[in-house]
């Protein structure tokens, strides 16, 4: 029966990024991945802002001159609302990263390259074995270990279990961890365009109903200027948009960039991803720790579910490199109450964010661009905003 120090359940981003950052601390990992999503070719055409706790985690780790080549910074925001009868020139506010003293807010990093500078990562870290296509069936706690049935039928004995298996999370629902979920009855697509006019590294979020329309910087050149899209809508609207062809989509999305990036044409295909808000009761089992969308699940806004799960792995970590008992009750009970009492609050917040994006019409409109500009008019209040919006904590 093999030891080791962790096993990682799950290939995904999550996945990945734990058993990468252990990895370089030294642990001996064993990353198992029953759907082949280790794979770095596997198609994702989502894109994720990296924030200032996550660029730091990852510095930290040595691991970041991997990432940054492929990433594009993030120096302004830009937040459009639109309604019947108002102009959306003169109801965009900008908010850049200078505000606070920076020259950026993060960098924007394709999912699918993220992948390929982990695998990289991954394959020259000796002391960390992959299992793709390989899942894990059970595991069964015992005092100083955890005993891990894998799906071909062997087992593993490990200090610590970390489980990053998504929102259906197998080992949560095995440790007995129940849920709490909502379903705001939206979905989102995601996909590539190319744009007339430069997005000068800025996102741009535009609000008018069914939920925000974003889109994030990507590498390009002086011809070629690209963003990568996210568009929320409910989900009857969303289904619509999904079946549309590609002449018929893209007069949508020009539509609805409200010209502010001029003329648009699709890059690739569209895909469309379920929006739902999630939380788990507890982090943490007998030990094991839940990561990722296992352990809770946001709407993408605000760049915060993917900067969450960093977030936890980091907070594992530090826990993990200054405690003996690896995978013991202190450890894994410190985890649960430092990583619920900054969830929660950012889930509350997203949420919340979402459900006002939703509604349409001119009222609608004007109640949110008040509260945007008392953001932005007061300077504390607004640095506050970003400060937490990029990984701080709240009051």
């Amino acid at each position: 029966m093999r030891q080791t120090d962790i096993v990682v359940v799950g290939g995904g981003l999550a996945g990945l990024t734990a058993a990468a950052l252990f990895g370089s601390r030294g642990f001996e990992v064993c990353c198992c991945d029953l759907r082949g999503e280790s794979e770095p070719g596997i198609s994702d055409n989502r894109v994720t802002a990296l924030l200032g706790q996550s660029i730091r985690t990852f510095r930290d780790a040595g691991l970041w001159h991997r990432i940054e080549r492929f990433a594009v910074p993030l120096s302004r925001l830009r937040i459009a609302l639109a309604a019947p009868g108002i102009d959306a020139g003169a109801r965009t506010t900008e908010f850049d990263a200078g505000m606070i003293g920076a020259s950026e807010f993060g960098f924007a990093v394709p999912n699918r390259e993220w992948r390929h500078a982990l695998a990289d990562v991954l394959g020259s870290l000796a002391n960390v074995r992959m299992l793709s296509g390989i899942g894990a069936r059970s595991a069964q706690p015992r005092l100083t270990e955890t005993i891990v049935s894998l799906s071909n039928g062997a087992r593993i004995r490990s200090r610590l279990v970390v489980a990053a298996d998504g929102s259906r999370s197998a080992l949560r629902e095995q440790a007995g961890i129940s849920t709490r979920r909502f379903d705001p009855g939206q979905n989102a697509l995601s996909f590539d365009l190319t744009h007339e006019i430069p997005h000068c590294d800025s996102t741009l979020e535009i609000h008018r109903s069914g939920g925000p329309f974003t889109l994030v910087p990507l590498p390009g050149d002086e011809n070629s200027h690209a963003s990568a899209a996210i568009w929320i809508e409910n989900s009857v609207n969303s289904t619509r948009l999904a079946k549309l062809s590609d002449h018929d989509f893209t007069q949508a999305v020009q539509e609805r960039s409200l010209g502010l990036y001029g003329k648009l044409e699709l890059r690739n295909g569209r895909k469309i991803w379920p929006v739902s808000v999630q939380v788990a009761e507890r982090l943490s089992g007998d030990r094991m720790a839940l990561i990722g969308e296992a352990a809770h699940v946001v709407p993408p806004i605000g760049a915060q579910g993917l900067n969450m799960t960093i977030a936890d792995i980091s907070t594992l970590l530090e826990l993990a490199v200054g405690d003996s008992d690896l995978g013991g009750c202190e450890m894994l009970a410190s985890y649960n109450r430092r990583r619920m009492r900054r969830i929660l609050p950012v889930i509350a917040a997203v949420t919340a964010l979402n459900l006002t994006s939703m509604p349409g019409g001119k009222f609608c409109a004007s109640s949110r661009q008040a509260g945007l500009t008392l953001i932005h008019g007061i300077p504390a209040l607004r640095d506050r905003v970003i400060g937490i919006g990029m990984g701080g904590t709240f009051p």
